[in-house]
């Protein structure tokens, strides 16, 4: 997911990023001094999913420019940073969320976890023997691989199909899935319990942590706890 910051003023240019960085450092981040600049990068086909964007500025400002983004397909997230409250009736329907400055680390996180909701997959497909199966991504339990396989598990059952794990990390990005061990692929939420080096799912199955994964592993569970 990449994500745009278009604020005139630096400091809370920066101030934004830094939230964003404590949230998730992962996220990519792009900065933009005017909406101007940050329209231009759209008209050259360089999308965004979300956009924190500024209302005061310069001409073209920053709710002009939402306006114009907000008729793209696909269109972006938008999330108005701003001192007034002049745009929120003419807003609606433009910003999924407005941010009053200034905005706190807790209001602001709030607002990128809607963001992401919004943003991130709800479904997955795969073709498995044959036919293409849709899986709600958040009843995907982990991903194992097997051989050249990738057995995904899901409400009880397990599905077989010819995948790379990189290939799943790729579809799910952003999704609250972590690779505790080189074979598997695990979603957060259907964590139990963690006793030195193993996993205990809430469905009941365990995973090993391996010795270099546990260092990426234990940064992003408390990042994913501390939403």
């Amino acid at each position: 997911m990449k994500i745009a910051i278009c604020d005139d003023e630096i400091s809370d240019l920066k101030s934004i990023h830094k939230y964003i960085s404590a949230f998730d450092p992962l996220l990519s981040v792009t900065e933009f001094l005017s909406a101007s600049t940050l329209l231009e990068a759209f008209k050259h086909n360089i999308f965004y999913d979300l956009v924190f964007m500024d209302i005061e500025m310069a001409s073209p400002n920053g709710y002009e420019v939402s306006v114009l983004l907000s008729k793209q397909d696909p269109r972006p997230q938008i999330i108005f940073t701003t001192k007034s409250s002049e745009y929120t009736i003419q807003g609606y329907g433009i910003a999924m969320r407005y941010l009053m400055k200034p905005f706190s680390y807790e209001q602001f996180s709030s607002a990128l976890i809607s963001a992401l909701e919004i943003i991130t997959p709800k479904k997955l497909i795969f073709r498995i023997c044959g036919a293409d199966k849709v899986f709600n991504i958040n009843k995907i339990q982990f991903f194992e691989v097997l051989n050249h396989d990738i057995l995904l598990h899901s409400n009880g059952e397990v599905y077989s199909f010819r995948c790379s794990l990189a290939e799943i990390i790729a579809k799910t990005e952003g999704c609250n899935f972590v690779q505790p061990h080189k074979s598997y692929y695990v979603n957060l939420n259907f964590i139990n319990s963690i006793q030195q080096d193993r996993i205990f799912l809430i469905t009941g199955e365990v995973i090993r942590i391996s010795r270099d994964k546990k260092k990426e592993f234990d940064l992003q569970l408390r990042r994913f706890l501390r939403r």
